[in-house]
């Protein structure tokens, strides 16, 4: 494996809404490859091949701010950097995606579980942008995605990530190994 993708999000009922976009997402991709879900604790795992790359995509069933808990066994299994979670983010504007490497979770209370049980921030984070406005947070994250939004999400997603995965990530991977 060179990549394990965690999807952050919640149970099954909150499909859709802009706080589980990194879950589905990732469950996306495994679908769209024809990939077969396997349980693990509690969550799901499936690979693919993506490029040149081996992906293992892995969902917790539970709710975003215990992913790092119920995932705990396969989170300790690799090496921090290999991990890219995916997740929402509202300070980016809708459909907007950024990698980040080794930084604080900002506020993300899924993020932060997983920094948690890694002891560390050295991971990447893929921040997939869902906009803000000035409703009541927890409301808004919580709202379903409307369907343009959601075009614009996915699009966004489909033309950047294989460059993400052929350009960005080895590029920080071949820098940690110049400073290590």
């Amino acid at each position: 494996m060179d990549f394990l993708f965690l999807g952050l999000g919640n149970p099954p009922e909150y499909h859709g809404t802009r706080h589980n976009i990194g879950k589905d997402l990732v469950e996306g991709l495994a679908c769209k490859d024809g990939c077969k879900w396997h349980y693990v604790a509690k969550g799901r795992v499936a690979s693919l091949l993506l490029g040149p790359h081996h992906i293992t995509c892995m969902v917790s069933d539970g709710f975003m701010n215990e992913t790092g808990q119920d995932m705990r066994e396969a989170l300790l299994e690799i090496e921090p950097k290999r991990l890219v979670v995916v997740h929402d983010e509202i300070a980016l504007p809708v459909g907007s995606i950024r990698l980040a490497y080794n930084k604080s979770p900002g506020g993300h209370n899924g993020v932060a579980s997983v920094a948690e049980v890694l002891h560390t921030n050295a991971f990447f984070r893929l921040r997939i942008g869902v906009g803000k406005d000035g409703k009541d947070l927890k409301k808004y994250v919580l709202e379903k995605i409307p369907p343009h939004a959601m075009d614009t999400i996915v699009s966004t997603v489909h033309k950047t990530l294989p460059g993400i995965l052929l350009n960005q990530l080895p590029a920080h991977e071949a820098l940690r190994k110049e400073v290590s």
